[in-house]
């Protein structure tokens, strides 16, 4: 094994992205939009247990499988991770921070705190 250069690094994630995007467009035809109805239910506790089950699906595949063997589970559940972010982060865009964007509202402290205190006050 050997460390990456920038430019395969900058040429890899792009293709990364482009097969997330692909499979989150085919997800949405096949399952909707479901996941908007459980996290305004649930709030930033559903966008955590939605990233919590698939942490924990990875958890339970190192545990027992061969990741050169088994390759195509374990790019599925990454790119799911790398999805249900986005989804997340376009969710909380909209009905937590309005019209969000990272050039004329840069978070700072104070978002973070009041985001990270209603994530701790409640539980799993």
């Amino acid at each position: 094994m050997s460390k990456i250069n920038i430019e395969e690094i900058e040429e890899t994630s792009h293709i990364i992205e482009e097969e997330a995007s692909r499979i989150r467009i085919e997800k949405s035809g096949k399952y909707g939009d479901g996941f908007q109805d459980f996290y305004l239910k649930f709030g930033l506790l559903g966008c955590q247990t939605d990233l919590y089950r698939k942490f924990a699906r990875m958890d339970a595949f190192s545990a027992t499988n061969d990741p050169i063997k088994d390759k195509t589970a374990l790019e599925n559940n990454y790119l799911d991770i790398i999805n249900y972010c986005k989804l997340q982060l376009v969710w909380l865009r909209h009905n937590y921070w309005g019209n969000f964007s990272w050039e004329s509202d840069p978070i700072d402290q104070k978002d973070l705190k009041m985001i990270s205190s209603s994530i701790d006050n409640r539980s799993l």
